[in-house]
This record gives structure tokens, C-alpha cells and sequence, in this order.
């Protein structure tokens, strides 16, 4: 009971951490896909090529993912350094293990909305260049929808998983526009709908 209670106090820290720095997030949600993007232009020498696409897209998620998770941890171990309240944190009744796991997850689930950006970003740029997705985005961003509000854990990450589902379904609509492909768009415009409904709900 008292891991648990020490562990949940830790991943409410970091997620009120999350929603008061609302400001910096959306900020990276603009700036890490854009970094993707330049990126394959790069390497496509100005062109974003269909084949440096899907590669690109899965090192630059798991390097979001990452770089997010462990930028939150450092920060925060030195927030407690400087604020002279680091001995105080780890010297309380509360196991250790429980605030440092609480923390990591906290963590973990700060970096989800970066990396989903730019997850929705390269399955959106890949749809419009005719190409074919490394993973399905779609399942993971159904997971995104479903299991936040369904656990209680993140909620944010709900509406968040939502809006990039909407994008995804635009660049799919589009697609399939070009292509001619009538059934295909009307089920892409319902998704869209729904999805866009959802983040409308939520936010």
C-alpha cells in the first residue's frame, strides 16, 4: 500500500509537470516532425523520397521517445538538486524504488506526445508520397484513443491520439482522391469525423 501510494504520488507530479508545461509540448509536437522532415530532405538531397521515408520515420520516433523520456528524468532529479529537496525526496518512510519507478513512468508518459507526433507526421507525409507504412499507425493510435481514458492513466494523450488519427485520415483522404478511389475516401471522411469529434470532446 505504501509502494503504491508513494509510486502513484510520483506519476501525478510528473503528469501535472506535463500539463503545466503545455506550452513547451506543443512546441516540440511542431519542432521534432519538422526535424524529421528535414531530415529525409536532407538525405533525399531536397526531395522527400518514398524510400528514406518509412526508415527515417522509425529512428526518428524511437529517438523522440528517448531523448523526451530521459530530458524529463534529468530535469526533474535536478529540479529536486537545486531546490535543496533531493535527500528529503529519498529519505522519507516511501521506498525508493517506488518514487524512482514512479518518476520513470511519469516519464515515459510525458514523451508519448512528441513521439506521436511525429509518428502521425511520417504516416501522413508517407500516405501522400504513395508509400507503405513500416508499422500500423492506425492500431497504435486506436490504442492511444481507447486506453488513457479507459485506465485513467494520461488522459490528455486521448484527444492528443485523436487529433493525429484526424491528420492521418486527411492525408489518406487525399490520397485516395488522387487515386480516384470513392469507397475508400468515404470511409476515410467518416474516421475523420469521428476522430476530429473525439479531440474536439476531449480537449
Amino acid at each position: 500500500m505504501i509502494f503504491a501510494r508513494g509510486f502513484a504520488a510520483e506519476v501525478r507530479k510528473g503528469l501535472l509537470n506535463l500539463v503545466a508545461g503545455w506550452r513547451e509540448v506543443l512546441i516540440q509536437m511542431a519542432t521534432f516532425p519538422l526535424f524529421y522532415l528535414l531530415i529525409v530532405l536532407f538525405m533525399g538531397r531536397g526531395q522527400l523520397r518514398a524510400d528514406l521515408l518509412p526508415p527515417v520515420l522509425l529512428g526518428m520516433v524511437a529517438l523522440t521517445f528517448i531523448h523526451e523520456q530521459v530530458n524529463r528524468v534529468f530535469w526533474s532529479y535536478l529540479g529536486d538538486i537545486q531546490s535543496g529537496v533531493l535527500e528529503q525526496t529519498y529519505l522519507t518512510p516511501l521506498p525508493s524504488a517506488a518514487l524512482i519507478l514512479g518518476r520513470q513512468v511519469a516519464a515515459v508518459i510525458s514523451a508519448l506526445p512528441t513521439a506521436l507526433a511525429v509518428l502521425a507526421t511520417g504516416a501522413v507525409t508517407i500516405t501522400l508520397q504513395g508509400g507503405r507504412l513500416p508499422l500500423d499507425a492506425q492500431v497504435i493510435g486506436a490504442l492511444g484513443l481507447i486506453l488513457p481514458a479507459a485506465t485513467g492513466i494520461a488522459p490528455i494523450l486521448t484527444p492528443l491520439a485523436a487529433a493525429g488519427l484526424a491528420i492521418t485520415m486527411l492525408g489518406a483522404a487525399a490520397t485516395h482522391v488522387r487515386r480516384k478511389e470513392p469507397p475508400a475516401v468515404a470511409v476515410n471522411v467518416v474516421l475523420l469525423a469521428l476522430t476530429a469529434l473525439i479531440a474536439w470532446g476531449r480537449f
